[in-house]
Formats: structure tokens, sequence, C-alpha cells
């Protein structure tokens, strides 16, 4: 049997934005162009002074998922562990150094998504065995100029019968609104 509820039961928009940190609207049906300038009006993540930033720290999952949101630091070189298990690190308002950092990932029958937002370069340089490494290039051309302290991210690392995805978000953004957005620049 199937119960109709009413659209004023589950506003899920409305929700969505009294929970959201960002003064993004969530309305996809407005203009294209304001939506875009007000996602990209500046950069999510913060840079840090070069002496505030950790030299090492890392993660290890073993049968089980680790994840890295909200507002954190990313030390010079941030080694992942991941065997049987699932490794999510969402850099979109982590606090960086300028220059680069090192993202150092080991995998074993596992999963590591990256979300990365625009402004932050990354370069990728990882092997597989029966696996997959997957990344979209960052787009920050509507960002403004970062100069020679516009942070860089390389990935490395060993992937064994696992995957790794690298994807470019902007903040609060989802997969299903970056589909739409990059169907959108392409026109």
């Amino acid at each position: 049997m199937h119960w109709p509820l009413p659209s004023a039961c589950c506003p899920l928009t409305p929700y969505r934005e009294m929970t959201s940190f960002s003064n993004v609207p969530w309305h996809l049906d407005r203009d294209p162009n304001e939506y875009d300038a007000l996602v990209s009006a500046r950069p999510s993540f913060s840079i840090l002074p070069y002496d505030e930033v950790e030299p090492h720290r890392g993660a290890l999952a073993v049968f089980s998922s680790i994840k890295r949101t909200g507002i954190w630091s990313l030390a010079r070189r941030f080694r992942v562990a991941a065997v049987m298990a699932e490794a999510k690190l969402d850099l979109r308002e982590v606090r960086i150094g300028p220059g680069t950092s090192e993202i150092e990932i080991f995998a074993l029958w596992a999963s590591v998504e990256i979300i990365v937002p625009p402004g932050i370069r990354i370069d990728v340089h990882d092997s597989a065995f029966m696996g997959e490494v997957k990344w979209e290039s960052t787009d920050d051309r509507h960002l403004p100029e970062l100069g020679r302290d516009a942070p860089m991210v390389m990935i490395r690392g060993s992937v064994i019968m696992s995957s790794i995805e690298v994807k470019v978000r902007y903040l609060g953004e989802t997969d299903k609104e970056a589909k739409r957005r990059k169907k959108r620049n392409k026109s």
C-alpha cells in the first residue's frame, strides 16, 4: 500500500538551506550564472602560514571507514592506509599550507574518495593492480588569482584491487549538482 505524503511534510530544499553553512542557494532552477557567481566567489579552503603546517600525519582503516570532513588541517605529508575499508577525505574546507602537500595512499580491497575544491591544484601519480584510479582536473577559472601561494596536492600511492576517485566539488555541492554544472558549462 502506498501512503502519499503531502509536500509540506518533507521540505528537503529548505531543510538543506537551514542546515548549510554556506550562503549558496540550492535552487538550481534559478539563473545558472547567478549560481556559479555565488558558489565561486571565494575559495572555501584557507591557507595556513608555512610554519603552522604539521610535517606528517596519517589515517589507518582496517575493515572499517575513515572520514575527514569539515574544517581540518592537512599535513605536508598525509598518509592513508585502507585495507578492506573505505576512506573519504573532503578538502573543501581544509586548512592547507602554501606550496605542495602530499597525500600518500595504500589501498588493498578498499575505496578511497578525495573531494577537492576548485582552486587547489592536484597532481595524481598512482599505480593500480586490478584497480581503478580516476580524477577530474580542477577548474579554477572563476576564482581570484592566488598567486604563488596557490596550494597544490600531490596524490601518490598504490592501489591493489581497489579504487581511488578524486572529485572536484564546490562547498556543499552534491554529485548531481556537479553533473548539472558541468553540463551547463559545456554548452
